[in-house]
């Protein structure tokens, strides 16, 4: 009996200790949860007792005065406010987690809005409805989706008018990589257009994205990694493909592109803009 029981303690020592220099020997992720609350500290609880988890949570982002300026786990609470480029490149911030249930969706895309400009990735938790004995697991965080920001299942573009409007034009979405304008982009490649101009100044989600549309075999794509606030990279982009109909989803960015690029061509440009109820 006692043999077997050190052999067992054994396995179990030399597993951790595995384990541990696994974890150790990762070059962490730094993300931030957005949400301080039940969720919030449950998500961070995920990312700890996840032991193949490369993420660390350097901070909670949350907008109740109660929370800010204080430490959770040691780990401390920021006001959103203060999340901007120059904190996202100091801390080298690759991700922000939502983690607040219930969010009604004009909450939410506010708070996607705020970080649409920054070079980070916005996921999100799954629905406590869909939690397995009151917990998930790391790997059911997923990026923001349509059906999230709207807070109802997407609608496929099956309308006969649509197809017959974008059918054989050129076609620009600016924000391709963000969770609206690569939803357009989907929906769009169905429509039989001539082309689909791509831009987004976050190239690794507009990789994603052409790889999303090289799988599927669609080869009148072009993505093209730009700022829409560079007028002169703008001039050339437009100028080379002189797209017939320009989507415009960077939310926070409309007017400047309007101001900027409305003299240029006679193509249409629908803007995306937020609908207040």
């Amino acid at each position: 009996m006692l043999n077997e029981f050190v052999l067992i303690g054994s396995r179990y020592i030399i597993k951790t200790i595995y384990y541990l220099f696994k974890s150790d020997s990762k070059l962490k992720k730094s993300i931030l949860i957005y949400g301080a609350g039940e969720s919030g500290i449950l998500t961070y609880d995920v990312f700890q007792h996840d032991i193949e988890s490369d993420i660390q949570v350097v901070g909670f982002i949350d907008d109740s005065p109660h929370k800010t300026g204080k430490q959770i786990n040691g780990v401390p609470v920021y006001n959103s406010n203060l999340i901007d480029e120059v904190f996202i490149e100091n801390k080298k911030i690759k991700e922000i987690i939502i983690s607040i249930q219930n969010l009604p969706s004009k909450r939410l895309m506010e708070i996607v809005d705020s970080f649409s400009m920054l070079p980070v990735e916005v996921k999100i938790v799954p629905a406590s409805k869909t939690w397995v004995n009151g917990d998930f697991k790391s790997k059911e965080i997923k990026k923001i989706k349509i059906e999230d920001l709207l807070g109802r299942k997407e609608i496929a573009l099956n309308n006969p008018i649509l197809k017959k409007e974008y059918k054989h034009k050129i076609i620009l979405i600016t924000g391709a990589a963000g969770s609206i304008g690569s939803e357009i982009a989907r929906q769009i490649s169905q429509l039989d257009c001539k082309h689909i101009v791509l831009i987004d100044q976050a190239e690794s989600d507009l990789y994603n994205l052409q790889q999303y549309f090289h799988h599927r075999n669609l080869k009148n794509c072009t993505s093209i990694v730009a700022n829409v606030q560079d007028k002169k990279r703008m001039d050339v982009i437009l100028k080379q493909f002189q797209p017939e109909v320009i989507f415009h989803a960077l939310l926070p960015k409309i007017n400047n592109i309007s101001s900027s690029h409305i003299k240029i061509g006679k193509g249409t440009i629908i803007f995306l803009c937020k609908i207040v109820n």
